[in-house]
């Protein structure tokens, strides 16, 4: 028995330049089972919008043959929010399918900004693309001022802003990246990738590449290091909080400390975190 054919869509897609009156109209076409807004992403696609970043990345805004709108909520409504912010603003363009029954369509996961270097080419490992965007996310962020878990308000960068500050750091953050992998392979996973890859990228950053590979490799293989040595503690402190599930900031920080006192030669008893806990004022610097 032949396989038959499936029956012929009726599935338009189209271009469209969606300006503030269509995306006012298009916003109460909704249908209530429209997922929940998500202020970063919003605020994200708001960015891009107004500052003429914004483009047709293939996702569309789907209608059924009912008439009602059953995905796109964040991009009618960025439209409306730049139109908001900058009354001359005068839309964006995006694919719209109509007739588009299957709720399917564009309902899945969204695109990290690992998915996003991987589709555009930029790189081809997994898990280097996965690292990389870490780090850069990471060092855009710390650019911006952010240093302590939930202690910053800087907003959480578009991929099309991670893009534009990754090419004026291009071969630092692809190296701190891949040796951020390498570290945690050799420190037997006892500091993650992406934050030795953060370590790598400031500490080169400020001084230079050897200092960081001299440092960071001393504390990943932890070959006869001296009890008093920065890495050594840094290392024991590292293994108890393993147990206690520090978050990245806090490792992070763990890491700077041991290596400020490592750069000025300093014996070190113990590592320990300020009382009260980390904040932006007191969060290690490099």
């Amino acid at each position: 028995m032949s396989a038959q054919p499936p029956p012929a869509s009726n599935v338009r897609l189209e271009n469209v330049f969606v300006t503030p009156e269509m995306a006012a109209e298009w916003d109460k076409l909704a249908r209530s089972a429209e997922r929940p807004i998500k202020a970063a992403k919003l605020n994200g696609y708001v960015t891009d919008m107004l500052d003429g970043n914004w483009y047709d990345n293939g996702q569309t805004i789907g209608f059924g043959s009912d008439g009602l709108r059953h995905n796109g909520n964040h991009r009618v409504k960025a439209v409306l929010r730049a139109h908001e912010i900058n009354p001359d603003f005068p839309g964006a363009w995006m694919g719209v399918a109509w007739n588009a029954d299957d709720r399917g369509i564009d309902v899945g996961a969204n695109r990290t900004y690992g998915d996003h270097l991987v589709i555009e080419g930029k790189v081809g490992s997994r898990n280097l693309s996965k690292n990389l965007a870490t780090v850069t996310r990471f060092a855009y962020m710390w650019d911006g001022g952010a240093r302590s878990q939930g202690g910053s308000r800087v907003a959480v960068p578009t991929h099309t802003q991670l893009d534009t500050y990754q090419a004026g750091y291009h071969d630092l953050l692809f190296l701190a990246a891949e040796r951020g992998l390498v570290l945690y392979s050799r420190s037997d996973q006892l500091i993650s990738a992406g934050t030795f890859g953060m370590a790598y990228f400031l500490i080169a950053r400020k001084y230079d590449v050897s200092s960081a590979e001299d440092f960071l490799f001393s504390v990943a293989i932890g070959a006869d290091l001296p009890q008093f040595s920065a890495a050594f503690q840094l290392r024991k402190t590292m293994t108890k909080a393993r147990i206690k599930r520090l978050d990245q900031s806090e490792t992070l920080a763990y890491v700077l400390m041991a290596w400020r006192s490592h750069r000025s030669h300093r014996n070190v008893g113990r590592l320990q975190l300020p009382k009260g806990g980390l904040t932006q004022e007191n969060y290690p610097k490099v």
